[in-house]
């Protein structure tokens, strides 16, 4: 399938002046539009369409439109492929549109999978079901640059302005001093990456551990009818009227502008450092350069982690002082875990501990860590109370998770024997097989992806790179699989994502032992596709390969379950291919 790039629209508004009078609308008929707002009678239950029909209906709108990597002559023709669309492409009627150009007409809504592990596509459209008429509306689909590919289209507009489909930008909440905001311009359509429970959920199909996941919410002065809220999280979801989740994110007031009106803080970009000054409660200042969101090998999560202190934890905080009159607090001791619960205060602080002496022996020079007293004495951490009740954590930049990227391997697939280069950037090395130096590998490399390293003339199966990365891409919400499940359920995901049954294979034996290590019932995952690798690390490879796949994983353990594992559509090996998987404990 084709990977959606997703882009915004620049929309520029021509007006004129004029010296005629003004022009009285008059209504004629229940059509007319005034203000320009369409209304759409929405479907309480969404009416799915048989992509099977679709698809072969209009075989030539996708053809014409199939990716220009996707080389059907060593598949079994067109057919095949086309039977591969059907399978990452599903279409819902979700309302009837009532006026303007396009009353009478269904609101149809599509998804088409990613290849790999990304983020579905959404798109809308104004159907006229007689005639068989696509219009893409492009004001609330995602690919508003290009051809739409998520059903046939025959006709792409901007599209009437939907009320009931716009996002709110600000949320009214009894704890608004702690803004509410739009996680990003168009983050509805990107919902799939971010949690899609409600989506599935909402057509018949509903996912594993929803209920526990998610908690409905009761808000008033909101645009949509239903709010929900994650456990531990600052996120919070707006439910669209057809079922995609907006994201929302809290952020504490001062790492922010302020809202118009005194409505709290618009909040941080992720990984955003503020320069502060720390009035400390026994007296005098500190200097320091906090920043909310940090993350191991380039990632970071995507909303803030939140935690409710017990009572033991609460005797143990203490004001430590105050940043721009915002109280923080930190504990005075305590004890190092090796496998610390990060769903608990104590041990988020022991988590940032241990990645901060991870990082310091990869320092150049390697460094010397503080011991525990030191590192909470020092104030690298803090805590700030949310005026929800919750508590959240930030980091002196200087000893935010460092955790290096966890074995990334590389195959080379030439389709004739040849000599490659390749070359990571971005990356501070911890170790490298063969030797990477400056100027990366050079190799002689075959199509059953054996590689003969030209500078030791010794022969690899794959390139082996460790290190840290100086970049910094955010990640979604995740998904879990129990412990127990993980060595027959997780092979599943990594072949569906593209890798062949040796990577896998390769993939598994190394990290497997690992996984079943963490002292949890679940294991948390997120995996970051080719578009996020590419800007944590990126690759440079002479001659430019056919085909580029990279996969890496984030985990962590978790004492419940939450959104089951997701379906990937596996991207196609063409020509030149290069595969890449990795991984990362947060």
């Amino acid at each position: 399938m084709r990977k959606t790039a997703f882009a915004l629209l620049a929309a520029m508004l021509l007006s004129a002046c004029s010296q005629a009078a003004p022009v009285t609308t008059t209504v004629t008929n229940e059509n007319d539009v005034i203000g320009g707002q369409v209304v759409v009678d929405f479907l309480s239950s969404a009416e799915a369409w048989s992509t099977t029909e679709i698809v072969n209906t209009h075989k030539d709108y996708y053809l014409e439109n199939k990716p220009d990597y996707v080389d059907v002559s060593d598949q079994k023709g067109e057919d095949a492929y086309l039977e591969g669309f059907e399978t990452a492409l599903f279409i819902w009627t979700v309302g009837t549109i009532k006026n303007g150009d396009y009353a009478g007409q269904s609101l149809v809504l599509a998804r088409e999978s990613c290849d790999g592990p990304c983020p579905a596509s959404y798109f809308r459209y104004a159907v006229d079901e007689e005639t068989d008429t696509w219009t893409a509306l492009l004001r609330y689909s995602d690919d508003i640059s290009t051809e739409m590919q998520g059903g046939p289209v025959d006709e792409k507009v901007f599209g009437p302005e939907i009320t009931a489909l716009e996002t709110p930008q600000l949320l009214d909440l009894s704890y608004n001093d702690d803004g509410v905001y739009l996680m990003d311009p168009r983050a509805e359509l990107d919902a799939n990456f971010y949690g899609s429970a409600v989506y599935e959920q909402t057509y018949g199909d509903d996912l594993d551990g929803f209920n526990e996941r998610y908690t409905a919410l009761s808000l008033s002065n909101t645009s949509y009818p239903k709010y929900l809220e994650t456990e531990g999280y600052t996120c919070l979801y707006g439910v669209t009227p057809d079922g995609i989740l907006v994201r929302y994110l809290i952020t504490p007031s001062i790492f922010g502008a302020e809202f118009p009106e005194g409505k709290g803080a618009v909040g941080a970009v992720p990984n955003t450092v503020i320069n502060y000054d720390l009035d400390l409660a026994a007296g005098g200042t500190e200097k320091h350069e906090y920043m909310l969101f940090a993350g191991g090998c380039g990632f970071s999560t995507s909303c803030l982690g939140t935690n409710t202190a017990t009572s033991a934890e609460e005797a143990n905080l203490e004001k430590v002082g105050s940043l721009d009159g915002r109280d923080v607090y930190m504990f005075s001791s305590l004890e190092e875990a090796e496998d610390p619960d990060w769903q608990t205060l104590t041990g988020r602080v022991q988590s940032a501990y241990n990645s901060y002496k991870m990082s310091a022996q990869y320092k150049d020079p390697p460094e010397t860590a503080l011991s525990m007293d030191e590192f909470l004495a020092a104030h690298n951490v803090v805590f700030f109370e949310l005026e929800s009740g919750g508590y959240t954590m930030s980091y002196d930049s200087a000893y935010a998770p460092g955790v290096e990227c966890g074995k990334p391997v590389i195959y080379l697939y030439p389709t004739a024997a040849q000599q490659v280069s390749v070359k990571v950037d971005n990356i501070t090395f911890s170790k490298t097989i063969p030797d990477h130096g400056q100027n990366g590998w050079t190799v002689w490399a075959n199509p059953n992806g054996t590689l003969k390293n030209l500078a030791d003339g010794l022969s690899y199966p794959y390139l082996f790179w460790e290190g840290q990365s100086s970049a910094q891409v955010t990640m979604g919400e995740g998904w879990t699989l129990a412990k127990k499940d993980i060595a027959t359920k997780l092979p599943v995901a990594l072949v569906s994502m593209g890798l062949n049954a040796k990577e896998t294979a390769d993939f598994m034996e190394f990290w497997l032992p690992r996984l079943q290590a963490v002292k949890t019932p679940y294991v948390l995952f997120n995996f970051e596709g080719t578009a996020a690798m590419n800007i944590v690390a990126p690759l440079e490879i002479t001659p430019a390969p056919d085909s580029l796949l990279r996969v890496f994983m984030y985990y962590q353990g978790v004492s419940q379950a939450g959104r089951a594992m997701p379906k990937y559509t596996a991207p196609a090996r063409t020509g030149f291919s290069v595969i890449e998987w990795g991984g990362s404990l947060y």
